[in-house]
């Protein structure tokens, strides 16, 4: 034989029959058909035997305008009264749905919630799921998701899950109003108290003018008050009270730091401090009524799901059906090729 014939030969060799083929599979046929009921069957018992998994769904938008008016009730007190030192912004939509969402998807709240249904840590991850249907196009939207066995209660923790969300928001936006209304209520309080000790510092100071003038009236005898010489009544009196206060008589001066020493308050005589006391009774006064405000808007409660989402039956059994069909078409090729092996070792020998 010649080279060319025998290149021809080895080509020939390798070339895939494709009838051979059918016909080494028609052979195993018994083989592919046990293989791909044993398979299917398989598929079928696992499908069957999974329980059913079921999924309860609430969608959630942005709140309006009106529905956090009562949180910025307080806020625009305090823009309109307070210092301005100290600077408050409005809440907004998107702040307060921002709040709202970071509470959503916080572990804390997932650890309150599962710790309050007793359910194992473990599991925790794969039961409450939220995302944005599309982040494009609706940034102010959710939508949560609870995957359990059991179909009511699937719908029961998806809306209690949400709820608890709401009142950690609301706790907090009441935090933050109530902290800065007590930064306020500090700042007011201390100017009150600043004036007050200037005030009775004061008072002291007068105190003891009138004791040096009184040693003075004591000392020349100066029981009565009396004006000086060449000037009028009003310019007298206002002369003695910058220069010569001993002039007033030692009756007059006892009487004066008797009253400023037993004086109980010096409130009255203080310029500005009822204006303040009325602000401070004001920021005592507020009250934030967040009852019927919301942090975010339910466009559509969890309501219990009649059809599970998993597992998906059909699906199992015809990846069981196509599996074992491939399975037993390879293995049936595969049983064909060594017996083939087998009969030219036989036939060379």
């Amino acid at each position: 034989m010649t080279q060319k014939q025998m290149a021809s030969a080895s080509i020939h060799d390798d070339e895939i029959d494709l009838f051979e083929l059918a016909q080494n599979t028609w052979r195993e046929k018994i083989l592919v058909v046990m293989l791909t009921l044993i398979l299917t069957a398989l598929a079928t018992g696992y499908a069957l035997l999974s329980p059913p998994i079921y999924e309860a769904k609430t969608a959630l938008v942005s709140p309006s305008n009106a529905d956090i008016e009562e949180y910025n009730k307080a806020q625009k007190f305090l823009l309109q009264t307070t210092s301005e030192k100290i600077s408050y912004q409005l809440f907004t939509q998107e702040k307060i749905f921002e709040r709202f969402t970071t509470n959503l998807n916080s572990r804390q709240l997932r650890n309150i919630f599962f710790k309050k249904h007793h359910v194992p840590h473990l599991t925790k991850e794969n039961q409450i799921l939220i995302k944005q249907p599309n982040k494009k196009t609706t940034d102010n939207a959710y939508l949560l998701t609870v995957q359990l066995a059991n179909p009511e209660l699937a719908a029961q923790w998806a809306n209690e899950f949400v709820e608890l969300a709401i009142e950690e928001t609301k706790a907090d936006l009441r935090k933050d109003i109530q902290a800065a209304i007590q930064l306020e209520k500090d700042s007011v309080a201390k100017k009150i108290e600043i004036l007050r000790e200037a005030a009775k510092r004061k008072r002291l100071a007068e105190i003891a003018r009138l004791q040096e003038a009184l040693w003075i009236a004591e000392s020349i005898e100066q029981e009565a008050h009396l004006l000086p010489a060449g000037k009028a009544m009003q310019e007298a009196a206002d002369y003695i009270d910058r220069n010569l206060i001993y002039l007033r008589g030692t009756k007059a001066l006892r009487a004066q730091i008797k009253i400023l020493q037993e004086r109980k308050t010096d409130d009255p005589f203080i310029e500005d401090i009822s204006d303040l006391e009325v602000y401070l009774d004001q920021l005592k006064a507020v009250i934030i009524n967040d009852e019927t405000s919301q942090v975010v808007k339910i466009d559509e409660k969890a309501k219990v799901p009649e059809i599970p989402i998993k597992p998906k039956r059909k699906l199992i059994v015809a990846i069981g059906f196509v599996s074992g069909s491939m399975l037993g078409i390879f293995v049936a090729l595969l049983r064909s090729i060594i017996r083939k092996r087998k009969e030219e070792a036989i036939q060379n020998a």
